[in-house]
């Protein structure tokens, strides 16, 4: 059993099945599935139950769960406490992020920070931690991460700082079997025969979505929720329901049998990176901060 075998299991519980696991910790499904299996055989128990397009966990995987949350945030204390040992060079910065990391290029965005290090003699690890947004607000409130991409509604301005580096708008995701797939602009007033699938409702997107359902009396049609908009676009293609998202997180690429459409009363929302006023940042995860203000940060909010 390792980290990675660990990590691995998380992920799939977090995004619901084992290919959106496999894009979310960077490898191949193939590889993750192996890695699965030998955990499994290491043990000797089933951690999953499969199904054609679902996945549940065995009485055994809910006992490993608990076992793994416990060991990962436990790895995160222990790396934070390490960190002043580190060889003179070797740096680390502990970011959170919620489940946007593709959608807005955050990899590339890391990648060109750690080859511009790499430049001035230093290798600096990102060691990333990607959640939900409360979940992640709750690692920056209790510095297991030193800075964090949220959306900012809530965010107290006394107590964090924020560089707003991406704008979006949310849209009206259907597939094109929807009668309503032809139109140019959704007006949600009109929705009421429709079933929509929202993020979970520790999310803030969900607030801003259920505030706008609840003021066009459709709250009733919200039929399910989950962490993963990468679950919500599956359950759309399936034809399960519509959705509200931001219109980066539909990749059209891999799911072409869906549009999104603008909304007639249009709602923004934003991507800031975030850090805690009283939290003193190490000296890498400050020039992370500064690369971003310098290359990423948007002044004008309403171009999108």
């Amino acid at each position: 059993m390792n980290f990675n075998q660990i990590t691995y299991f998380l992920a799939i519980l977090r995004t619901g099945n084992f290919s959106n696991a496999a894009e979310d910790c960077f490898i191949s499904q193939s590889s993750l599935s192996k890695q699965i299996k030998a955990l499994e055989e290491e043990l000797n128990v089933e951690l999953f139950r499969r199904s054609h397009t679902k996945i549940f966990l065995t009485d055994a995987g809910y006992d490993f769960f608990v076992f793994a949350e416990k060991v990962i945030a436990e790895r995160h204390q222990l790396q934070g406490r390490l960190g002043r040992f580190n060889a003179k060079n070797n740096y680390t910065i502990s970011i959170g992020s919620i489940p946007v990391v593709e959608s807005y290029g955050l990899a590339s965005i890391f990648a060109k920070f750690q080859v511009k290090m790499l430049h001035q003699g230093f290798n600096v690890n990102i060691d990333l931690f990607s959640e939900e947004q409360n979940t992640v607000f709750n690692a920056l409130k209790s510095n297991q991460v030193s800075l964090a991409f949220l959306r900012p509604p809530y965010l107290s301005t006394d107590l964090y700082e924020t560089l707003l580096i991406a704008v979006d708008e949310l849209v009206f995701i259907c597939h094109l079997n929807n009668p309503l797939s032809s139109l140019p602009e959704i007006d949600l007033s009109t929705l009421n025969n429709e079933r929509f699938i929202l993020l979970t409702p520790r999310s803030t997107l969900y607030q801003t979505c259920a505030a706008e359902l609840t003021r066009h009396k459709l709250i009733s049609n919200v039929v399910s929720t989950t962490g993963r908009h990468a679950v919500i676009l599956e359950m759309v293609n399936d034809e399960l329901g519509v959705t509200l998202l931001p219109r980066k997180l539909l990749n059209k690429q891999m799911h072409p049998n869906l549009v999104a459409i603008k909304l007639k009363d249009k709602i923004i929302s934003k991507l800031v990176l975030t850090k805690a006023k009283n939290q003193e940042l190490n000296s890498p995860a400050m020039q992370f901060w500064e690369f971003i203000k310098e290359h990423y940060l948007i002044d004008d909010f309403t171009k999108i």
